[in-house]
């Protein structure tokens, strides 16, 4: 028999995480280190009666970095009367490098890059946890860490603690999905629920076996109040900035390439074109040097992309691929009009044909020089982006947090993986 260990003494070579790296499509969710053993939620079911402690739930956010959109969730949810939200999550990472003050007033364990790979000094940051914060919900973000899927495992077999897994991976149908179907079920079988961006995801998770009335919608939610205002401060100029938009990484997923050649081509086709600024870093950031039109802002705080978005009159996201996409909501509720792909999974859910904006075929620079173009000529610009910014409302922070607490009150009995065909039942 082959010997499932690695070269390191004492060390068990994590098969699963193995085939899981190597099927499945990537979440953006860093694996992290966890602690072996975390304290346990009391033996009962979420209720707001609950006494002897001073919250009536306790939920506890194993996360990877932390980012403006779920700064704004979190302390949303915080604000909810009888609720402690605990975030697990590193500080600002490469990809995308918010400010850690987005965080004050949260309790956050903050992870090193160091903590990653240390499961002793994260066992230490949760071991300190105050017992009145034990965790009556833990939320763990995706699959792909080996550590988490451990947590999991062991708080499934243990107490009452609610588990939901967020993910944001949407079905697409691929043979690596198909495989992983099969690799990840009992995983998450460990689960009470799914939390998922939006109708792509929901297809996964079904998949992935859990029933409709356990996966709920929403995993991203973003601070509405605070994007809205650049609506604000447009209506008060009373005219349609002509520039378009582009928040997000620099990397081939995002379509940058295609972003600025479809530009380049519509600079081509109108007497008087718009300018076009792009907010955000990554390896492709070269690319738009030296562009006529082209105004790279760099990464832009939550604070300081309100000016952005005000200054702006069409968003354009031209994703290759693109679980959801926060930027896209933002500056929806901001006003603008939305130029994307189809492979951005908000497209879906709030990108309606003339009414919000325009959906085009993805990795096409045709198609982003005629998205462009449509904007350029049209003339109801405020009125798309009016109801684009209605279209993205039920995606505030408040909303997120309410959301999450009525589900999870509302969640059936924990349940049980088993090896029939169905794969789960319920206690």
């Amino acid at each position: 028999m082959l010997d499932a260990r690695s070269s390191q003494p004492g060390r068990r070579l994590d098969w699963t995480d193995f085939i899981l790296r190597r099927l499945t499509d990537p979440l953006g969710f860093a694996g992290l280190a966890v602690p072996e053993s975390l304290p346990h939620g009391r033996d009962h079911l979420i209720a707001l009666r609950l006494k002897g402690r001073p919250f009536a739930v306790n939920i506890l956010f194993c996360w990877t970095d932390i980012s403006g959109y779920m700064a704004a969730c979190w302390r949303a949810l915080a604000a909810r009367e009888g609720v402690a939200v605990t975030v697990l999550a590193s500080g600002p990472g490469a990809a995308a490098a918010f400010d850690a003050s987005l965080m004050h007033g949260l309790h956050w364990i903050r992870l090193s890059r160091g903590d990653r790979t240390d499961a002793a000094a994260i066992q230490s940051h949760v071991g300190r946890l105050d017992p009145n914060l034990d965790p009556d919900v833990i939320v763990i973000a995706g699959w792909l860490s080996p550590a988490y899927r451990r947590m999991a495992y062991r708080v499934a077999a243990g107490a009452r603690t609610r588990l939901i897994l967020a993910m944001d991976t949407p079905w697409r149908g691929t043979v690596r999905q198909q495989v992983a179907r099969l690799v990840l079920r009992r995983y998450c079988g460990q689960f009470d629920a799914a939390w998922v961006p939006g109708e792509r995801g929901w297809e996964y998770a079904r998949r992935l076996g859990f029933p409709g009335d356990r996966i709920l919608r929403g995993v991203y939610g973003f601070d509405w109040k605070g994007a809205s205002r650049a609506g604000e401060i447009r209506k008060r100029a009373g005219v349609v900035p002509r520039r378009f938009l582009f928040i997000g990484r620099y990397i081939p997923e995002k379509g940058v390439d295609l972003l600025l050649d479809g530009y380049a081509r519509y600079r081509e086709a109108v007497a008087d074109p718009w300018d076009l600024a792009c907010c955000g870093q990554g390896p492709l950031a070269n690319l738009l040097t030296g562009r006529p039109g082209v105004i790279d802002r760099g990464f832009r705080q939550p604070d300081q992309l309100v000016a952005e978005i005000a200054a702006a009159g069409a968003l354009v996201a031209p994703s290759r691929y693109d679980p959801w996409n926060v930027a896209i909501m933002e500056a929806a509720a901001g006003g603008l009009p939305i130029l994307c792909s189809h492979a951005c999974g908000v497209s879906a859910e709030v990108v309606r044909e003339g009414t919000t904006g325009h959906a085009f075929e993805a990795n096409s620079v045709e198609a982003v020089t005629h998205a462009m173009l449509q904007a350029h000529h049209a003339p109801h610009l405020h009125a798309l982006g009016s109801a684009a910014r209605e279209a993205v409302r039920p995606y505030a922070a408040d909303a997120w947090a309410d959301g999450l607490l009525a589900f999870v009150n509302n969640l059936p009995g924990r349940r049980e993986y088993t090896a029939d065909r169905t794969g789960f039942r319920n206690n």
